[in-house]
């Protein structure tokens, strides 16, 4: 199962990469493959970086929450794009594997 994690990144130090990645391993730990825009290379517009997050989302089945997800601009559009397309949300890997059953 493919899962997208969504999070905060701009204005963090290293952009947040580390949490992202961080996570990533857990889901592949357990089983699932992990999907973020963290990888992106550095300079984009912002709008090149939230498309992106949008074509990538589109090919979950399910959002994984970073902490503090909610102070993010970007990662609250992700959250309401994954609503419109009735793309299930998680704030816990244990939450996760309760949708996947």
């Amino acid at each position: 199962m493919k899962i997208y994690i969504a999070g905060p990144m701009t204005g963090l130090p290293l952009y947040n990469r580390p949490a992202f990645y961080r996570k990533a391993c857990e889901l592949i730990s357990k089983g699932y493959t992990p999907i973020h825009t963290a990888d992106m290379p550095l300079g984009l517009e912002y709008e090149d970086y939230m498309e992106e997050s949008f074509k990538r989302l589109k090919e979950c089945e399910a959002v994984l929450l970073l902490d503090d997800w909610d102070l993010s601009p970007g990662a609250m559009r992700e959250i309401y794009f994954a609503h419109q397309n009735g793309i299930r949300i998680a704030r816990s890997i244990e939450e996760l594997e309760k949708l996947s059953v």
